[in-house]
């Protein structure tokens, strides 16, 4: 016998792109990202709300993207009624049962759509490092109460359920949703910076259980306008290596420069300076202290 909630399911076409089926009876109620409708049937009644009040639908959509109003679907007579939904992206859908998991954070432009009884908001990341390198930004959507969620990702959604204390380390970019609980930070892809930076993985999200991470099997591809108005795509790859090789190049010049400073200090002596003629001369003290031999 099928629960008092609406029941969420995922759909495949012919061509395996997924769209998001809900059936609901007399009196039920989900609510969707804005524009997500693309079948329903007669008696579904499509409303619209802030969720969260003013100030949460202006977080949403200043921070995250996010529309500033969720549609709504109610179903207002029968036990047999349908909505097909679909997200903005190709790719794949997954549901979620966040009275089992908890309450869940996803990158933004994830959300699809969940039960009424869902509190769908924006937080910011805690660290600077995930929020400049995760690929998720400095604010994500969150996702808690009690009920089923669906978000949508490019490529395939793979979920990864840790134990405690297991790791796994997820390629950013590829980041599509995570335990609000689990434990997360920014690292290098090697122990090796030269490593990292040359094999092109860079940084890595790192997790540790017990909690739940879903990945999405490519990433999204850049849309790049040109002057002439042409539409590219591209991905995020080159960026991200240049900027590593950027700062792997920072980090030795800093080093050099300290080392030099430091041997300027400590050890005069040991430094010759040019003195304009093609010839060079060391410091006065070791100067001073060869006078003194004649």
């Amino acid at each position: 016998e099928r629960s008092k909630m609406p029941h969420f399911s995922v759909e495949r076409g012919r061509t395996g792109m997924a769209s998001l089926k809900v059936s609901l009876k007399k009196g039920e109620k989900i609510k969707a990202e804005s524009d997500a409708l693309v079948v329903k049937s007669e008696h579904i009644e499509v409303g619209s709300n802030m969720d969260g009040g003013i100030l949460g639908g202006l977080a949403r959509n200043f921070l995250t993207g996010e529309s500033f109003f969720f549609q709504t679907l109610t179903a207002t007579q029968g036990d047999d009624n349908n909505a097909l939904l679909a997200p903005n992206d190709v790719g794949d859908i997954c549901l979620a049962d966040l009275g089992r998991d908890g309450a869940l954070l996803m990158q933004r432009g994830a959300y699809l759509a969940a039960d009424d009884s869902l509190e769908i908001t924006s937080t910011m990341q805690s660290g600077v490092m995930k929020s400049a390198f995760s690929g998720t930004g400095l604010f994500v959507l969150k996702a808690q109460g009690t009920g089923t969620l669906a978000f949508s990702a490019y490529g395939s959604i793979i979920e990864y359920n840790l134990k405690p204390q297991e790791k796994i380390s997820v390629d950013n970019g590829h980041l599509v949703a995570w335990s609000s609980s689990i434990q997360f930070q920014m690292g290098m892809a090697s122990q090796s910076l030269y490593t990292s930076v040359t094999s092109g993985e860079g940084m890595m999200c790192h997790f540790t259980g017990p909690g739940t991470v879903y990945v999405q099997t490519h990433k999204p591809p850049v849309v790049i306008t040109s002057q002439d108005g042409k539409k590219k795509a591209s991905t995020q790859d080159g960026g991200i290596v240049g900027m590593c090789l950027g700062f792997l190049f920072l980090m030795v010049f800093v080093a050099f420069f300290a080392f030099f400073v430091y041997m300027a200090i400590n050890h005069p002596d040991s430094i010759e300076w040019s003195d304009g003629s093609g010839g060079s001369h060391r410091s006065h003290r070791h100067q001073r202290s060869i006078g003194g031999r004649f």
